[in-house]
């Protein structure tokens, strides 16, 4: 899987000059998904929304390419789906509740929504490799490419670049918050959810992470101790034995901002 913004900006014929005769000739387009990593419980959470995005390119021209614009409409249409039967939003809940022994999983979304599975076929690479009869309802499973909340944070983070507006400060403060305490919530489950014990290591470096950021956005400012912590952070990788298989998606963000901080 990749994200939407990735198939949005492929031209589906590149550079090529059609004539109109070659134009009237092209019956439609296709988007393929490979099944090997996939199940009933998760294949419409990797088709859509993002083949909506897929289609919109298909019969659009190439001029037509705001992609923030683009996800602000994706977003409708994932409700307008769930409406007519798709169950890629309420089977991500159902996965969580099942990794959580049918706890509290709140942390556990907040988590899944700045987390992403590992891009194309490297979720078999390094970790546990997956065969057709492998347990498919693992906290990767529940996770998807365009992570809503790292896509919200990574147009703050943008902003707050080019200007430290106070209320472009607030909302980022808001999202920081909100995941620092992930990983002591988590492991007020985890004794009866041995899934969620796995995610712990995870959960922690994002909770030091969002802990960090809060007081260095606060300040507007980083100390060269506060950037050195964030970078061994942000290239720490969880055991693949744990088999997370998940990377987070606002890692990039993150560092951007780090660099900013420290220079500020």
């Amino acid at each position: 899987m990749l994200p939407a913004s990735h198939y949005y900006a492929t031209e589906p014929i590149g550079n090529e000059v059609l004539t109109n005769n070659e134009r009237a000739n092209i019956l439609g387009g296709e988007a393929t998904m490979w099944s090997e990593l996939v199940t009933p419980l998760s294949i419409d959470s990797r088709i859509w929304p993002r083949t909506a995005a897929i289609a919109e390119r298909f019969w659009s021209s190439k001029e037509i390419n705001d992609v923030e614009s683009m996800y602000d409409r994706m977003e409708i249409i994932s409700n307008n789906l769930e409406h007519f039967g798709i169950t890629h939003i309420r089977n991500k809940q159902v996965i969580l509740r099942n990794i959580s022994n049918y706890q509290n999983i709140d942390a556990l979304n907040r988590l899944s929504n700045i987390s992403e599975p590992f891009k194309i076929y490297s979720r078999n690479n390094g970790g546990k490799e997956y065969k057709s009869f492998s347990p498919f309802t693992l906290f990767a499973d529940a996770c998807n490419v365009d992570a809503k909340d790292a896509m919200k944070f990574s147009v703050l983070s943008k902003k707050y670049l080019l200007i430290q507006d106070i209320s472009i400060k607030n909302e980022m403060l808001t999202y920081l918050s909100s995941w620092k305490n992930i990983d002591n919530e988590l492991q007020k489950i985890s004794t009866n959810a041995p899934i969620v014990e796995n995610l712990i290591p995870y959960a922690n470096r994002v909770s030091k992470l969002s802990s960090i950021f809060e007081k260095g956005i606060q300040a507007n400012k980083f100390s060269k101790q506060q950037y050195n912590e964030v970078i061994v952070l942000l290239e720490a990788k969880e055991d693949p034995k744990d088999n997370l298989d998940v990377e987070l998606a606002i890692a990039k963000q993150l560092n951007e901002l780090a660099m900013f901080l420290v220079n500020n």
